[in-house]
């Protein structure tokens, strides 16, 4: 089991990354904005420091599981056929930890939509800068192999309750996080998931095309537009 803990500084996490999470792309947000954001960026310098682990195995693949000793994934046949060829996983879980979730809460009991809006996209930003430094960190333990990108339960098909079976093999309570009667997580910044290991994996194939979930807000709809 390997794990680290990163302060937020250490992230390098830029303020135009959060903006292009936003939405803003190109567009010049307005002063309201970019004030609240340098304000939360030095707040958080101070206290967010977040959080990684993960753990190596060996499994068995078929039939939209895969199975490590006792423990059975029910990732899906989107998931694990994106996990083709590889010889091992990496099962993990990331968080921007609990100091985060604490200016959370505060900010959202403000009733300041803006503001928290603002937070939770650096939240999202934060989280998944962990788990790019987190796959750095695995590089170094593979060897030369080559890695998958990350899937988490309730994407692509794979039951979010999975996330029970997944914690097992982390720990229980990886990183502190704990799991509700229905499977999110706390810290609600967190991520789980599963990489494939392996010489001969496709780290490319991924994306809107693969996910079956209709209602997420990243998903891309390809419009045609007939002309007469």
């Amino acid at each position: 089991m390997k794990s680290s803990s990163i302060p937020f500084l250490d992230l390098n996490l830029s303020k135009q990354y959060v903006l292009e999470e936003m939405g803003y792309g190109t567009v010049t947000p307005d002063h309201a904005v970019t004030a609240i954001l340098d304000e939360f960026f030095k707040l958080l310098e101070k206290e967010v420091v977040t959080e990684y682990i993960f753990n190596m195995y060996e499994g068995q693949m078929g039939d939209g599981k895969i199975i490590f000793g006792n423990t059975c994934l029910g990732a899906g046949n989107t998931i694990t056929s994106l996990l083709k060829n590889s010889v091992k996983y990496v099962i993990f879980a990331a968080t921007a930890g609990p100091h985060f979730d604490k200016r959370m809460q505060q900010v959202k009991a403000g009733d300041d939509m803006l503001r928290t809006y603002i937070l939770d996209a650096i939240g999202t930003c934060i989280v998944e800068k962990t788990g790019d430094i987190m796959e750095m960190h695995i590089k170094q333990e593979i060897n030369g192999l080559n890695h998958t990108n990350r899937f988490s339960p309730g994407y692509c098909g794979w039951p979010l309750t999975d996330q029970r079976n997944l914690f097992q093999l982390i720990g229980g309570r990886p990183c502190g996080i704990t799991l509700s009667e229905v499977c999110l997580m706390h810290p609600i910044k967190s991520i789980s998931g599963i990489m494939g290991i392996g010489q001969n994996v496709n780290q490319k194939l991924y994306g809107c095309n693969f996910c079956e979930l209709e209602t997420c807000y990243k998903r891309k709809k390809l419009k045609t537009r007939a002309t007469v």
